[in-house]
């Protein structure tokens, strides 16, 4: 499946929370039970399924349903860009 613009944001924003933090993958994929060629694909903008999303926030630090919200907030921006 193509990438989206919305799933390239929550990539890039889970990418960047997991460097900051100075986590390997490999890491985060331990501490969250995420496998790692999940991770690539979430960070790349790929699909992942909701259980997945679910332990990233979870791994991050992130409140519940962070990664939903990212996801909601994108589709309004682009709904008022008229995308």
């Amino acid at each position: 499946m193509a990438a989206t613009p919305w799933r390239g944001a929550l990539g890039e924003r889970v990418r960047a929370t997991r460097v900051e933090r100075g986590w390997s993958m490999r890491m985060v994929s331990m501490k969250s039970r995420v496998p790692e060629s999940t991770w690539r694909r979430l960070e790349a903008g790929e699909a992942v399924s909701d259980a997945a999303l679910i332990g990233v926030s979870d791994a991050l630090g992130w409140p519940q349903g962070q990664c939903f919200r990212i996801i909601a907030n994108e589709l309004d921006d682009a709904e008022r860009r008229g995308d």
